[in-house]
């Protein structure tokens, strides 16, 4: 579980990151620096999880593929294919956390 935290930690430093890079606008720079940092925070092992956790983390995943193709925040095909890969495997890798902690307590 740790490892699936982990990388949810280093795909949530991409996706701030990505935001000043310079190719998209300032709401696909808020966008991506706010999904970006809530999805670092949540998922440091360090930080005590809390159980909802796991499904924002899925919902933040979704926002990302979603932003991709709202008009005002897709700027190119590089990066709405960023987030729409990003967003996936957030969203993917995020739904392992809450079974796995699920399944250890039952």
């Amino acid at each position: 579980m740790t490892g699936s935290r982990w990388i949810l930690a280093v795909l949530g430093l991409w996706v701030a990151f990505s935001a000043f890079l310079g190719f998209g606008s300032e709401a696909y720079m808020w966008s991506n620096l706010l999904a970006g940092l809530l999805v670092l925070v949540m998922g440091v092992p360090l930080v005590t999880q809390v159980r909802w956790e796991g499904w924002a983390e899925v919902v933040l995943g979704l926002w990302l593929v979603v932003a991709a193709f709202v008009p005002g925040l897709r700027e190119g095909t590089g990066l709405a294919l960023n987030n729409v890969f990003v967003g996936l495997v957030i969203g993917l890798t995020a739904l392992v956390v809450p079974r796995a902690r699920v399944a250890r307590h039952a």
